[in-house]
């Protein structure tokens, strides 16, 4: 079933670069800047322009992103927009800068750029089944040519900056600099086109949005779609991040969180995203694993592992999150009342269940007996909040986590080898959890839905029914038993929802993959290629005018922990050809990259991919 098959899962086109606020201020620390602003280019600035000229708003307002986003530093009149000539080679590199638009006699009419095309060079372009073109840019910016860094991706991007500008302002909490700082002779913000790719070709034409949802869609984006460590099932492990983030030189003072406990991964930080040229986020859960918050969180060190020298590793924890050593070594969770509920041996990298509420269920009413906990609106509004960050303030894919396992459930609620002894003797009794889960679900979907309608792109459910060799239970018992009942909770998604259902299922499924189709499964992942009958060319003859297939881009069972750099290069470039072709893939390999894996084959992957994605 893949690396940690066992464990649940409660868990238009760019036209500008994103931007880093605080890439111009010398006082403020690069370690707290997102590098992943919003940016749609003049002519949508040129828009916010005009409404905030309408509002009657003060000239020095920064454009930017409320909720205390950074904006960058307000412009002075008549500054120079572009670098000036001499100045090209000694740019500093970056995701994106600000600058203004201007006239050597004062500032532009914002409402004379919805009517004027800027002269510049012409970049952007539609989907390829409809291509439109893009703004120019304003009259002074240029685009400069490409250095490299060791650290970055062979294809990565540069932009714009202007190292000469010294003005900052501090920021209120809406983003905007405070009335008292705002002087008349400061102008509004407008962002930047992206330069092109150090390809030399030309910039990604698409925002990560559009070109997730034209994947899915089964159109050619400008490349294929990357999901770096984007949610529970393609995450990497803290040791194996901690590792990564010191070979790219990230700052160790900063802190990474450790949000999945269940299977220890870290949350991946936009450096990190944007470097490796990530296009998905994740809206979470409240609580995504044992029942523990991760709203609230605290500085711990855990154990370390082969890829960070076995040096102990700093992170951010939840802050009820408390593991008690066991005496022969390893790890204990306990719930509140003393039960303990899960256990990670000396030997092992994860938490495994150990408390299991109805294995001794004999009777419908031993079901009803245990508690049917529904989202609280307190949840829906972590979550709300959550999508309307990502959705405001970047351009990111956004993946909201919601559960919805039926099969596997059952593992977590009676133990894997009760629940199968129960699948063939107790038949009734599993049809009654079956029944009792899918009212579950739905009764939690009804607040999970309408909190992020509008905001997520995806929506993942989980549901394991594959092994390494074949499925869990027969395909015969699949369509009696799991089936009608996925598809209860799949249709309730697919009428109250925009979002694209997504199924994490690991193993061996291409069985049932039509049964899947028919229940309106439109995105399948990890696409296990390692499991018997998942030939990657055959799935993509077979299901790919059906299927997006998010993974199956290197093997993690073999070839990313056991395989040299060359082999893994060579998969992934395999893997990728196999898939792209009409759209339907986006890439991520198999599963979670686990802890003994050195950074220099997780820079291997993600640069080879980033590297075969471009579509021509």
């Amino acid at each position: 079933m893949g690396q940690l098959c066992g464990l649940g899962r409660r868990g238009h086109h760019r036209r500008g670069d994103r931007l880093r606020g605080a890439e111009h201020r010398p006082d403020v620390s690069m370690d707290h800047a997102c590098p992943r602003r919003r940016s749609d280019g003049p002519l949508r600035a040129a828009v916010v322009l005009v409404a905030v000229q309408r509002l009657g708003l003060h000239s020095g307002h920064a454009v930017g992103h409320p909720g205390g986003a950074r904006t960058g530093p307000v412009v002075p009149q008549g500054a120079y927009l572009g670098v000036p000539a001499d100045r090209r080679g000694n740019q500093r590199r970056g995701v994106g800068r600000r600058c203004t638009a201007h006239d050597a006699d004062g500032p532009r009419d914002p409402e004379a750029l919805l009517q004027k095309r800027a002269a510049g060079r012409l970049v952007g372009a539609g989907r390829a089944r409809r291509r439109r073109r893009g703004p120019r840019l304003p009259k002074g910016v240029f685009r400069p040519r490409p250095r490299q860094h060791p650290h970055r991706c062979p294809v990565d991007r540069v932009s714009i900056s202007i190292p000469h500008l010294s003005h900052v302002s501090p920021m209120d909490d809406d983003g905007l600099v405070p009335r008292s700082d705002r002087c008349p002779e400061h102008r509004p913000i407008l962002h930047v086109v992206q330069a092109p790719s150090a390809r030399g070709e030309r910039g990604w034409q698409m925002t990560s949005r559009e070109r997730v949802l034209a994947a899915i869609n089964h159109e050619e984006p400008d490349r294929v779609p990357i999901d770096f460590a984007a949610w529970r099932s393609s995450g990497i492990q803290a040791p194996a991040y901690a590792a990564l983030r010191r070979h790219l030189g990230i700052n160790a003072g900063r802190l990474f969180k450790l949000y999945d406990l269940m299977q220890q991964l870290a949350e991946p930080e936009l450096e990190l995203i944007e470097r490796f040229h990530g296009d998905v986020v994740q809206i979470h859960r409240l609580e995504p694993s044992f029942g523990i918050r991760i709203d609230a969180w605290k500085p711990m060190t855990l154990p370390g592992a082969p890829p960070s020298g076995g040096l102990p590793i700093k992170c951010l924890v939840p802050r009820d999150y408390n593991p008690v050593p066991r005496p022969g070594g390893g790890w204990s969770l306990f719930a509140p009342d003393g039960t303990e509920v899960a256990r990670m041996l000396a030997s092992g990298g994860y938490f495994e269940p150990v408390h299991f509420p109805l294995a001794n269920a004999r009777t419908p009413d031993d079901i009803e007996a245990i508690p049917w906990p529904v989202m609280t609106a307190e949840e829906a509004a972590f979550i709300r909040a959550q999508a309307e960050h990502w959705r405001r303030t970047t351009d990111y894919a956004t993946l909201a986590c919601f559960g919805g396992n039926i099969l596997e459930s059952g593992n977590f609620m009676f133990g894997f080898a009760e629940f199968m002894l129960r699948l063939a003797a107790d038949r009734d009794l599993v049809e009654c959890f079956f029944d009792r889960l899918v009212r579950w679900h739905i009764a939690n979907l009804e607040v999970f839905l309408p909190a992020i309608e509008g905001l997520a792109d995806i929506v993942a459910v989980g549901d394991d029914l594959g092994t390494q060799t074949s499925l869990i239970v027969s395909p015969a018992t699949y369509r009696q038993l799991v089936k009608p009942r996925q598809a209860k909770v799949y249709e309730h998604i697919r009428r109250h929802t925009s979002a694209r259902l997504f199924l994490h299922s690991c193993g061996a499924i291409e069985p049932i993959l039509g049964d899947l189709i028919e229940i309106g499964v439109e995105i399948i992942n990890p696409v296990q290629i390692g499991a018997a009958s998942m030939d990657p060319a055959t799935l993509k003859r077979e299901y790919g005018k059906h299927l997006c297939f998010w993974g199956g881009g290197c093997d993690t069972q073999h070839t990313l922990p056991h395989g040299t750099l060359g082999d893994i290069e060579a998969e992934v470039r395999r893997l990728v050809a196999t898939f792209k072709p009409g759209g339907g893939f986006v890439f991520t390999q198999v599963h979670n990259i686990l802890a003994n894996v050195p950074p220099e084959k997780i820079v291997a992957l993600y640069d080879t991919a980033c590297a075969a994605a471009p579509y021509a």
